[in-house]
């Protein structure tokens, strides 16, 4: 789901930009006003666990790769402006340290999977939770399911208007090159029968293991208690080269959407002029999350990788969180 450099032109990298200005600027207000001292620590681990849950990459129908994301987790525990600022963090640090998603294409990707799913999910949850545990958990699922489905529609939709808006001398498509209709149904089917579900599962599980646990619901007045989510947290972690097995067990390939000029090359017999152009604007220094030099640890590299970047997400996260917190006090 995360749209790299070259896929989307730069019209529509501005646009897209200028859409989320205002939107992280209510973010930061909102978090100012609403985000107390004691919560920030929850902020922190939930961007965290975010970071973590999408380095798992899970098979889908048509040999791709899809994850999880985790902001209607983040935004039911706290609010969805707290999750657009969590995840906005997340996909930052992705792009520039991981090149996971592009740094043109940062404006795109907060919307669709930092603000517009996230804030989805979280009016699903609203609407639908009653007062008992399993009716909160229940909505909780049903919003993070939603909430998923919405953020890879958008994606589908941003990447598939693209050959009609731009080609080149040659009339072939200057970015995205795969029409609406091909990103719809490989984004639709792998996210609304699959990771969809999967993402409900696991928020509603956490959902229900918080409301169970945590003398403040889901208000959380106060913070939750570290050590039982540092340990879930370090369990993911030493979970994560599950990312690589699973897909190289059944035979899955990348994400849909995420190749380079070379495999777009193997595939289509030519690599979009404007992709191949924009694509080579930033090279992350640790780029797929693989270290130099591991390709026989490969597991160990991606659990050392995972390390790195929950605790560099957190840290910023923390960082953001006090700041906006300094500003309010």
């Amino acid at each position: 789901m995360h749209i790299p450099d070259g896929y989307l032109s730069p019209q529509t990298c501005g646009m897209t930009y200028a859409a989320m200005v205002p939107i992280w600027a209510v973010a930061a207000r909102k978090v100012r006003k609403a985000l107390g001292v004691k919560q920030i620590s929850t902020l922190a681990l939930g961007a965290a666990f975010s970071f973590v849950a999408m380095m798992f990459n899970i098979p889908v129908p048509g040999g791709t790769t899809a994850h999880i994301a985790g902001g209607v987790l983040i935004a039911v525990l706290l609010g969805p402006w707290a999750a657009c600022i969590a995840l906005t963090t997340v996909l930052a640090i992705q792009a520039l340290i991981f090149q996971d998603g592009g740094i043109t294409t940062l404006g795109a990707n907060c919307f669709n999977m930092a603000f517009a799913g996230p804030m989805v999910g979280w009016l699903i949850y609203r609407l639908l939770a009653g007062n008992s545990i399993r009716r909160k958990s229940l909505a909780a699922a049903a919003g993070a399911y939603v909430g998923i489905c919405v953020s890879a529609i958008l994606t589908a939709l941003v990447c598939g208007i693209q050959p009609a808006l731009a080609k080149d001398a040659a009339g072939l498509p200057a970015y995205s090159p795969f029409p609406l209709k091909t990103w719809l149904i490989a984004m639709g089917v792998s996210h609304l029968f699959l990771i969809g579900p999967i993402e409900g599962i696991v928020t509603g599980l956490v959902v229900s293991r918080l409301l169970k646990t945590e003398t403040a619901g889901l208000a959380l007045a106060q913070p939750v208690r570290l050590r039982p989510v540092l340990i879930g947290l370090a369990v993911l972690v030493l979970a994560t080269p599950l990312g690589l097995l699973l897909p190289s067990w059944f035979g899955a390939g990348g994400a849909f959407g995420e190749w380079g000029g070379e495999e777009l090359k193997r595939m289509l017999g030519f690599v979009p002029k404007g992709l191949d152009w924009l694509s080579n604007v930033w090279r992350a220094p640790v780029p797929d999350y693989a270290l130099p030099n591991q390709t026989k640890w490969l597991s160990l590299s991606y659990i050392a990788v995972g390390i790195l970047g929950a605790a560099v997400v957190a840290l910023v996260t923390m960082a953001i969180a006090r700041a906006l917190a300094r500003r309010k006090g």
